[in-house]
């Protein structure tokens, strides 16, 4: 995926999202002592979306602060607590 891709999906408002179309937060799992890298290289491939998932019926955009970590960082992290 892109950093061009990336941003569009990043750009996409909550509400203009199909629900139906998201992967459910809790539905990956990942073997134990994976690499994160590979964790967030199977997250994109497998969802093609980073930014968005589901909780049930709800929808949830992910997002991350302007503070100067990039995105890719705080990817992994979040990965790294799944």
């Amino acid at each position: 995926m892109t950093v061009e891709q990336l941003d569009k999906i990043s750009a996409q408002r909550l509400e203009d999202v199909d629900i139906d179309t998201l992967v459910e937060v809790n539905s990956r799992k990942y073997a134990d002592g994976m690499p994160v890298e590979k964790k967030v290289a199977g997250m994109i491939a497998k969802t093609g979306n980073p930014y968005f998932r589901r909780s049930g019926k709800s929808k949830i955009k992910i997002s991350f602060s302007d503070n100067g970590e990039s995105l890719k960082d705080n990817y992994i992290a979040m990965l790294a607590n799944v």
